[in-house]
């Protein structure tokens, strides 16, 4: 019997006697600050001019962001981007996703 680590309670999975060998990932490096890192990326998008120069004072900005079932730093990114652009009027589309079929 192997507990596999999954979600809150671990899964228990019989392997009918085989034998098994469980791998353990190192432990990652410590996360880079998120702030520079998304200042930078505002700074200098691809083939873009930094957006305060995309959008005017007043302008209208649409943001589409993931849904809370996706881990990503949507609150630092819309803080760093708000930052950018505090005088425009915002409009933040959450994005579900698509059904499976």
């Amino acid at each position: 019997m192997v507990s596999l680590p999954y979600g809150r309670v671990p899964y228990p999975l019989d392997l009918g006697g085989r034998e098994a060998t469980i791998l353990e990932l190192p432990t990652p490096p410590p996360a880079c600050a998120l702030r520079p890192l998304l200042d930078a990326a505002l700074d200098a998008p691809i083939d873009l001019a930094p957006i305060e120069r995309l959008v005017k004072s007043g302008g209208r900005v649409t943001v589409i962001v993931s849904d809370t079932t996706r881990t990503e730093p949507r609150g630092a990114f819309l803080a760093a981007l708000r930052a950018r652009l505090p005088d425009r009027r915002w409009t933040l589309a959450i994005a579900t996703g698509t059904p499976a079929t």
